[in-house]
């Protein structure tokens, strides 16, 4: 057993306000208390003495909240969270703050400052890892889709690179991060990696999880299912001898059976799964094995073999500074459980009936809500909820990985939840789970975030304080406008509904009227004047603008005559990790120049859109949207493929300016590209023309 670090995880600084910021952190013995200091910096490092108290020389603090929960034999996860005294922290200057870990038995308490541990978690000039609380700092970065071993170089390197230039500035750095989904790949993941995730999970959690078999006979341990696949035959050297014929299926692994949409007897989908997580150690030590640079080392996450792993663990460390210094906030989409989570009503029809894999998708919430989802907002997570957690946790620990008669009520608590939130970004973002309360048409593509979903949007909008008229910042993990490059591949290379799995058939544009629906719901209930769209998961970032018009006459829509108009700008920001390298690189399709699919989607389709909707005899909504053009090294003319995260700068007032900046990797340095576009949302900037019959693109 290798010697653990004291921190497994973290610091990250999660949901930030003036009036208390919490932090998160994972530790390897129990966590007796955390106590924050906070102090204010000036931009050369010097503090502002008259911000802070004349002793300590740091911002009065009261007694703040402290929370924690045992997930394994050395495991702890804790919150604590920095209260002023004053009532109100300073926003728009830079905080440092300091971490005092209390570990031991009562009678031996031992503290330990985070400073003393060697992380190396902080920006020059400053000696504490720092955050801002932004009020005329409206940065907000956002990105999604990490993994591992896939192509290209982790964007956290650059991003932390560019961080470091920013640092100093309060007022241009970010002060929030917004991670949109598949921060872990569960599904997809390289030999490598798993190798190290089994040895972390045993050493960190002290046993092997017992799980409900596929066919509901009985339980078994997670570890006989095997995960490497078995070699192809190959034929004799003597004459005429031939390899035996075997089928593909019978080379993959017991976790690639169970989980592809082939051979799943448990209704997963996943394409790959040959090394699938099952068990909540799996899952728990796969953000600690991405999370912690150290761990990353140790445990040989790059041993040599995986090309895509190089040097991992500097890319870790990146990640690790650039959490600890910016307010985070986390939003899973399927890849955190498996790939396709609830695409469509057989595949959560045939889930919900397998104990298996409502154990493996339990396992993988769980730890979602530990590492990630706890500390948006870790108040709306009460006591009830997180003790039924702790005693599962507890059970499987002293019981050596076997669950007790609980364990179907940890199932069901996680698997009934629905996981929106509230970002307390600046602006506030409402982040959109898309996963649980889908609808499913006959027919049709799944319906992300219709009727079933927003209770659980209005709840938080409500008491963000939104006002008619302002700006609205929604996140939802995958876009509400797609790049029509993208729409028009998935229909030529796959056919609806037969390749639902292979085609990704779960996007809004593949059952577009859901648009419509969503945007008229938040016209009846807030009134936005715009909406700004974050999104991830396909592999790509682009900025697509467009504008909802409502009126009771076609023509007069067209002619810039609705009765209200709603502008949209959608920044969509992926991958941080995972380089689609058949579609962006690799030359498959033959034009008269021949080059690859994406640079063929971008030349030869049209990147606008309009769309049409009658809701009665006198009551029409249209849509027009078109993908923007980026300046910058980055990316192509209309999309980022390669791996990066976007900076957005959003408006403080209706009509103002949206800036993104994208920064990314581009020959193995760091590279950008921007756009800034309007969200002026006029109705006679929604206009529909014609050129010999032919309707042409709008402006913007």
């Amino acid at each position: 057993m290798a010697s653990l670090p004291l921190v497994l995880a973290g610091p990250i600084v999660r949901k930030a306000t003036v009036d208390k910021v919490w932090f998160w952190i994972a530790c390897s013995q129990e966590v007796k208390g955390l106590q924050p200091s906070l102090v204010p910096y000036q931009q050369d490092g010097s503090i502002w003495t008259h911000l802070v108290d004349d002793v300590f020389k740091e911002i009065p603090l009261l007694l703040g909240d402290f929370r924690t929960v045992r997930l394994g034999e050395n495991i702890w996860i804790a919150l604590c969270s920095a209260v002023p005294k004053s009532g109100k922290l300073p926003d728009d200057i830079l905080l440092g703050y300091e971490l005092l870990i209390m570990t031991g038995k009562s009678d031996a308490i031992k503290t330990t400052k985070l400073s003393e541990l060697g992380l190396d978690i902080t920006y020059v000039p400053f000696k504490r890892p720092t955050f801002v609380i932004g009020k005329l700092n409206t940065q907000i970065a956002h990105g999604s889709c990490r993994r591992p071993g896939a192509s290209g170089e982790d964007a956290f390197g650059v991003f932390d690179e560019w961080l470091a230039k920013e640092a100093p500035n309060a007022f241009t750095r970010p002060a929030s991060l917004i991670l949109t989904g598949d921060q872990i790949y569960a599904d997809d993941i390289a030999l490598p990696l798993f190798e190290a995730v089994h040895s972390l999970a045993a050493d960190v959690f002290g046993y092997k999880e017992v799980v409900p078999k596929a066919d509901g006979s009985g339980f078994t341990k997670v570890d006989n299912f095997t995960w490497k696949n078995s070699p192809a035959p190959q034929p004799g050297t003597g004459a005429g001898s031939k390899a035996p014929v075997v089928s593909e299926t019978d080379l993959w692994s017991g976790r690639k059976k169970i989980t592809h949409r082939v051979t799943s007897p448990i209704g997963f989908s996943t394409e790959d799964g040959d090394s699938h997580l099952f068990s909540l150690p799996e899952f728990c030590s796969m953000y600690l094995a991405v999370w912690n640079p150290e761990l990353c080392k140790t445990y040989k996450v790059d041993d040599g073999t995986n090309e895509d792993l190089k040097d991992y663990p500097r890319y870790v460390k990146a990640s690790r500074r650039v959490l600890a210094n910016v307010a985070t906030y986390m939003l899973c989409d399927d890849h955190e459980i498996t790939d396709d989570w609830n695409l469509d009503k057989t595949w959560d029809a045939k889930t919900k009936v397998s104990g298996l894999a409502r154990r493996i998708i339990s396992n993988g919430l769980a730890a979602y809500c530990c590492f990630q989802a706890w500390g948006n907002d870790p108040d709306t997570f009460d006591d009830a909820f997180m003790k039924t957690l702790a005693t599962h946790f507890e059970a499987l620990r002293k019981g050596k990985g076997w669950p007790n008669a609980s364990a179907p009520d940890y199932d069901k608590l996680l698997l009934e939840r629905q996981w929106s939130f509230m970002a307390a970004s600046n602006p506030k973002a409402l982040c959109v789970d898309t996963r649980t309360r889908r609808e499913f048409k006959t027919g049709k593509s799944a319906i992300l975030s219709g009727k079933l979903v927003w209770p659980y949007m209005r709840a938080p909008l409500d008491a963000s304080g939104f006002s008619p008229g302002d700006i609205m910042l929604i996140v939802l993990p995958t876009p509400l406008l797609p790049h029509r490059s993208m729409m028009y591949i998935q229909s030529k290379e796959y056919s609806w509904p037969r390749d639902a799995y292979e085609g990704d058939f779960e996007m809004y544009g593949n059952y577009a009227e859901q648009r419509a629906e969503l945007m008229l719901w938040l016209r009846a209930n807030y009134k936005p004047s715009a909406l700004v769209i974050f999104s991830g998961d396909v592999h790509h970032g682009s900025v697509v603008t467009g504008r909802y018009a409502y009126g009771s006459k076609l023509d007069d829509i067209n002619a810039g005559k609705a009765d209200w108009v709603i502008r949209v700008v959608q920044i969509t920001s992926s991958p941080i990790k995972n380089v689609k390298k058949v579609a962006y690189e690799k030359k498959r399709w033959w034009t008269a120049w021949q080059t690859d699919a994406g640079n063929v989607g971008e030349s030869l389709v049209s990147q606008y859109e309009y769309q049409y909707a009658t809701l009665s005899k006198d009551s029409y909504v249209a849509m027009q949207a078109k993908v923007r053009d980026l300046k910058g090294a980055l990316g192509r003319k209309t999309y980022i493929f390669e791996n990066h995260l976007c900076v957005v700068g959003m408006p403080t007032k209706p009509g103002d300016s949206v800036k993104s900046l994208f920064v990314g990797v581009k020959n193995g340095k760091l590279a950008t590209a921007n756009i800034t576009v309007d969200t002026d949302n006029a109705a006679n900037k929604f206009v529909v023309q014609k050129t010999n019959g032919i309707t042409i693109p709008p402006s913007d």
